[in-house]
């Protein structure tokens, strides 16, 4: 029984230790910070001001009283340079709006800014400035425009150039316009409404033309290939069968074989297509993936564009977005404001149909499985975009119930771009 009380109370002896240890690590810790926030709060202008002042009080209770008269110099200069800014932000209203609704990468828009001064007293040093980071990123501010004077009772519009230099709806996060003269003690700051967003595309490149292997949809076309239907230029005779049109008929054959011999002639179709683009966070690791996802997106965008306006139907799917397959300017303005918007998410893969007629692209950065897709008889090409050189390696690949298998495929004439690769 001694030995058991004996283990017991070191035990206990032993908890209360590390209790005591943990609670003097922990008042380190808040002393620490709390050292850190009174340094860095005294390494600003108004804290080293707030210092000099306590000083000069201190100088004037056990120095001399003339000492106080610093004092008052020093609270004045306090009072001018926190009220002030508050003043010049209150009395100012405004709002910006872009010229424009979309731009691309790189392309130069205006952005109108309009400030409007309400008091009679004119208002010095003003700049505007927005969040240039989506909400839940790090915080960044970035300045747009300065003016130096506004008038009192005065409205001023400022045309300012302004150049995108990454896809997606600008401003990223909200504007306001600022003021921190005229001691740079703080900065007030004011919201301004955003009356037009810009939505801006991403860059794109030439591509070469719609695969010999994409598929056909019979419809109203705008040219014709070399694939049976019912218009164009003779390509050659076969048996008849049921349901063709008797004004086809080749009698000269029909006499020799003694039975119905039909004439083949050239089809109007349009090339369907499909774009996938992988958006799973995990294809993109690494400090890199940001880039090359951006890279991916361009190359999807730049297979679409190419394609609708040399006049094929095309359907995008971006993880759980779909833009179902359409031709025209139209189609072309759906699919490049999704891929505007488009992010890199955690998404499980579903099932989806793979159109017979449809050649399905894949754009990736890693190896990407087909999972999602259950049946297609059509072939499929796989671009990936490299990770550590920049390059974009291509895999042409036939996409059978079982995964990909490799298939003869040349690539020069298909989809190999001779121009504007872009690098992670």
């Amino acid at each position: 029984m001694t030995d058991k009380a004996d283990l017991i109370d070191s035990n206990s002896d032993a908890s209360v230790n590390v209790s005591i240890g943990d609670r003097s690590s922990s008042m380190r810790a808040r002393l620490s910070r709390s050292l850190d926030g009174i340094l860095r709060t005294l390494s600003t202008p108004l804290g080293c001001l707030l210092g000099t002042l306590l000083v000069t009080l201190l100088g004037g209770l056990f120095v001399h009283t003339r000492v106080y008269a610093m004092t008052g110099g020093l609270l004045a200069m306090i009072l001018v340079g926190l009220f002030w800014p508050w003043f010049s932000v209150w009395s100012t209203r405004g709002g910006l709006t872009f010229v424009d609704t979309r731009a691309r990468e790189g392309q130069p828009t205006t952005l109108r800014i309009t400030l409007h001064n309400r008091p009679i007293l004119s208002v010095h040093g003003l700049q505007v400035v927005w969040q240039n980071a989506e909400p839940g990123q790090s915080n960044e501010i970035e300045s747009i425009a300065t003016l130096a004077r506004l008038p009192g009772r005065k409205s001023i519009v400022l045309d300012h150039p302004f150049t995108p230099s990454r896809r997606g709806e600008y401003p990223l996060g909200e504007a306001y316009v600022t003021c921190r003269l005229p001691f740079d003690l703080w900065t007030a700051r004011r919201r301004l409404t955003v009356e037009r967003k810009l939505l801006v595309w991403p860059a794109t490149h030439v591509v070469g033309p719609i695969p010999e292997g994409a598929g056909r949809s019979e419809q109203a076309a705008l040219s014709l290939r070399d694939r049976a239907g019912t218009q164009g230029d003779f390509l050659g005779v076969r048996p008849y069968r049921r349901g063709d049109s008797l004004r086809r008929v080749h009698w000269g054959q029909t006499a020799r074989y003694d039975r119905l011999i039909v004439c083949e002639v050239e089809a109007a179709t349009i090339p369907a297509v499909r774009v996938t683009l992988d958006v799973n966070v995990s294809t993109y690791p690494g400090p890199e993936g940001d880039a090359c996802f951006e890279n991916a997106v361009r190359e999807a965008a730049s297979l679409c564009e190419q394609w609708l306006l040399d006049g094929a139907t095309v359907e995008l799917v971006a993880g759980p977005l779909l833009v179902p397959a359409r031709a025209g300017r139209r189609q072309l303005t759906t699919i490049m404001d999704a891929l505007a918007r488009v992010r890199r998410s955690v998404w499980v893969k579903t099932k989806r149909f793979v159109s017979e007629d449809m050649f399905e692209v894949l754009v990736t950065s890693g190896s990407f499985s087909p999972t999602g897709i259950k049946r297609s008889k059509g072939r499929c090409l796989c671009i990936r975009v490299a990770s550590e050189n920049g390059e974009i390696d291509f895999q042409a690949t036939g996409l059978p119930r079982d995964g990909f298998s490799s298939t003869n495929l040349s690539l020069s004439d298909t989809v190999v771009s001779q121009a504007g690769r872009f690098s992670c």
